[in-house]
């Protein structure tokens, strides 16, 4: 199976935009669709490509990004303190390093419309480990999604209160999701990695908060990313970033 990035979707370059085009085993990606389109030869891949290049208009989802500038501080390749997930919803989602005890990923709502939201959510689907010798993530079977849920109702032009994205708990080997200990992210044992990477696939949801009993709640669209989280063992620290496109292409086991 080939796979093709498209950052930016043309219009009108989808089947479900009008355009009918031969199911094929070519992929075309982008922050909101996995869509099936014709064979990588195909002519419909440069106009695809090159209308890519050319647009300047906003995606329908976001790319995440690394710090407020948007450049990553990788600290020599291990990735970012903080990332940013942004909705078309006006809120983002940001995930912060905490340096106490607990080595912790701290995931944060942010409300940047006008009306209040709640029932933030996050759920990891799939965590994956990277195999450093053939370079890409196992599709392995021993991880539970998790869902980290954020019930606050948020204000307009506030933030909820910070709940755990992934931690280190100091008498345990490996990493969890969340404030349980049931989701554990396993790292397998015949790999001495220092560095463990791992590709985690996310689903954000939100919807606005009613204001009386009468108003109904606007229930936003799923919003599909992946992220990479990466421990490094020897300093123990935490650091987080977005999934680079040669990452998740080739090998990333995408769910339905």
């Amino acid at each position: 199976m080939k796979y093709l990035f498209v950052k930016n979707p043309p219009e009108g370059k989808y089947p479900d935009q009008g355009e009918k085009i031969d199911p094929g085993p070519f992929l075309v990606v982008s922050d909101v669709h996995i869509e099936k389109v014709a064979d990588p030869q195909s002519p419909i891949i440069d106009r695809l490509l090159s209308a890519e290049r050319k647009t300047q208009s906003k995606p329908e989802v976001e790319l995440a990004t690394n710090s407020a500038n948007g450049i990553a501080h990788d600290h020599n390749g291990r990735g970012a303190e903080d990332l940013t997930i942004s909705s078309p919803n006006d809120f983002i989602i940001k995930i912060t390093r905490d340096e106490g005890a607990t080595k912790a990923l701290i995931a944060t709502a942010y409300n940047r419309g006008l009306d209040p939201i709640s029932q933030v959510s996050i759920t990891m689907r799939t965590a994956q480990s990277f195999d450093s010798y053939r370079e890409k993530f196992r599709n392995s079977s021993d991880f539970n999604a998790a869902r980290i849920d954020m019930l606050d109702i948020i204000q307009p032009s506030s933030k909820g209160r910070g709940k755990l994205f992934v931690r280190k708990e100091p008498d345990k080997p490996d990493l969890f999701v969340g404030d349980d200990i049931r989701h554990e992210m396993i790292w397998p044992d015949m790999d001495k990695s220092e560095m463990q990477k791992w590709l985690l696939y996310l689903g954000i949801r939100a919807q606005t908060a009613p204001r009386n009993s009468s108003e109904k709640a606007n229930v936003f669209r799923e919003m599909m990313h992946y992220v990479v989280v990466i421990w490094d063992t020897n300093a123990n620290e935490l650091f987080v970033r977005k999934a680079d496109v040669s990452e998740v292409m080739p090998n990333a086991n995408v769910p339905p």
